[in-house]
């Protein structure tokens, strides 16, 4: 039985990360998510932070604070992911709950195992 109190969804984004690297320099990069609660994500392609540090994600015109809760590990299946938390929980950052695009998640009706397919096919209309 799993322990999350959300369930994760896979959601392949694009975002912008911007903080202090792990030597005390500011930097800004791109990186993907790999799957994303309401209060959280894991993301792939930042290398630089270090465990507990507050960085800046932004995806699209949405952004928000949010905590490294780990870094993955050199030489495993996680190296280069690192999971997130959200310290502004009022701010949806990969989502919403008014479902304005097809694209969002609907995080209040969704299961662990929904895909980006099925959830963008369950918010378009039929033809």
């Amino acid at each position: 039985m799993s322990r999350r109190r959300e369930p994760r969804l896979e959601l392949n984004l694009e975002v912008k990360v911007w903080g202090m690297d792990r030597h005390g320099k500011p930097f800004l990069q791109n990186a993907r998510t790999l799957d994303v609660t309401k209060l959280g994500a894991r993301l792939l392609g930042v290398d630089c932070v270090t465990l507990g540090e507050t960085i800046g994600i932004q995806n699209a015109d949405r952004k928000a604070r949010f905590k490294v809760v780990w870094i993955g590990r050199e030489n495993t299946p996680k190296a280069g992911q690192i999971g997130v938390h959200c310290l502004e929980p009022d701010k949806e950052v990969f989502g919403s709950q008014s479902q304005s695009s097809a694209e969002e998640p609907d995080f209040l009706h969704a299961t662990a195992l929904e895909s980006e397919f099925e959830i963008t096919r369950k918010a378009r209309p039929p033809r």
